[in-house]
């Protein structure tokens, strides 16, 4: 199937969950919002399934106020957190196309199915690297989402997703940060302000993601559980916070438990039961 020549004609969607360990938020599933034309994809981490219809009113607004532009289709799966009342209320009333997978068919959603499953095996080989709890999967799949829309694609003629975005629209407020190593050792510069005279000016964190709203990197210290967003940070990018701790409480067996891709309840098995 070719490709739309029109940012967010068609977006796809799917919703992946429940995790068995849920993130220091509370969130056990995700939803994806993966734009045809560029392949640039939103991720937004849920408490439960039934925050897909809000997410979604979000993410229109966003995509109208942020890009000037109309999204005519919705693409996703049978499941029940799309087919309901209040979503196809609101996609009725936008003018939204909303097309829908035949029951046991997922490969009519495949740009989605394949998108989570990136996702997944990109955050499930960074927690195994890092050595880290498994509650930190939210941070690694949001990183994942930074990084892979700006990493360049052969279906886009080698442009990144975030490249191809901007020769239709004029993009100002994405910020763009260097890559670093998930799970590495930083240090965060500490101001006067922050610890007194005989204290150290830098404290040891543990590098989890890039800020959304924010130029800054999101340094989290474990052993008072504060949150930095900072560049003012240095990086030891060859030395993992977790790794060989008594901190450390990923290993290979958890973490292919927490991410078994063919083994996991999906949205597929959660259509089957209600169909």
């Amino acid at each position: 199937m070719n490709k739309s020549t029109v940012p967010f004609a068609i977006v796809y969607s799917d919703v992946w969950g429940p995790t068995p360990i849920s993130t220091p938020s509370g969130a056990r599933w995700f939803v994806t919002f993966i734009d045809d034309c560029t392949s640039m994809t939103w991720i937004s981490l849920l408490k439960t399934k039934g925050e897909v219809c809000t997410t979604f009113q979000q993410f229109y607004k966003m995509v109208d106020t942020q890009f000037h532009a109309k999204i005519n289709i919705l693409r996703y799966d049978n499941g029940g957190e799309f087919v309901n009342h209040d979503l196809c209320q609101f996609l009725e009333a936008h003018g939204i196309e909303h097309q829908r997978t035949c029951p046991y068919t997922p490969q009519q959603n495949g740009v989605a199915e394949r998108k989570n499953r990136h996702f997944l095996e990109v955050v499930r080989a960074s927690l195994f690297d890092a050595q880290m709890p498994r509650s930190f999967w939210g941070e690694a799949m949001c990183s994942a989402a930074y990084l892979i829309n700006r990493v360049p694609s052969s279906v886009l003629n080698f442009q990144t997703p975030l490249q191809a975005l901007r020769q239709f629209c004029a993009i100002h407020s994405t910020p763009n940060l260097e890559p670093q190593v998930f799970g590495c050792v930083t240090f965060v510069h500490l101001y006067t302000h922050q610890c007194n005279k005989l204290e150290p000016r830098a404290l040891k964190c543990v590098f989890i993601g890039y800020a959304q709203h924010q130029k800054g990197y999101r340094c989290y210290h474990p052993p008072t559980q504060k949150l930095y967003i900072t560049m003012d940070v240095v990086f030891r990018e060859e030395e993992m916070y977790f790794s060989g701790g008594v901190q450390a409480q990923a290993s290979p067996d958890t973490v292919d438990d927490l991410f078994d891709l063919e083994g996991f309840v999906t949205l597929e098995s959660l259509c089957h039961l209600t169909v």
